[in-house]
């Protein structure tokens, strides 16, 4: 029984280690969507449809130590009076080696669960 045990661990162990690495990119991205519908004794309804967010996500890898990572957030672009901005979230090249990694551009800090590079 450890046999089988020991074998299936070094199996997994094996299937783990993936040496294979090809350059490309990544595009993601999400969004925040409101809907608010107001109504009051009158029966007259207030409507407001609010697209609070939206982040494209961009990145690249040229080799396995440098890359590349971008966001753009767009925010408020269905409010009326022109209130919406469109912001460069974060920019920047990385590089992440077995000894020591950096981190240079415009950067997010990362503060909380949410923010983790």
């Amino acid at each position: 029984m450890i046999r089988i045990l020991f074998v299936m661990i070094i199996a997994t162990l094996a299937m783990a280690q993936d040496d294979f690495f090809q350059p490309g990119y990544t595009i993601g991205g999400y969004g925040e969507l409101h809907y608010n519908r107001a109504q009051n004794g009158n029966d007259d309804a207030t409507i407001k449809l609010d697209f609070h967010r939206f982040i494209i996500y961009y990145g690249y890898n040229w080799t396995e130590e440098w890359s590349f990572k971008s966001e753009v957030e767009l925010e408020h672009n269905f409010v009326s009076g022109g209130n919406g901005e469109l912001e460069l979230e974060q920019a920047f090249v990385n590089y992440h080696s077995n000894l020591f990694g950096f981190q240079a551009g415009v950067i997010l800090p990362s503060v909380g669960l949410i923010n983790e590079y």
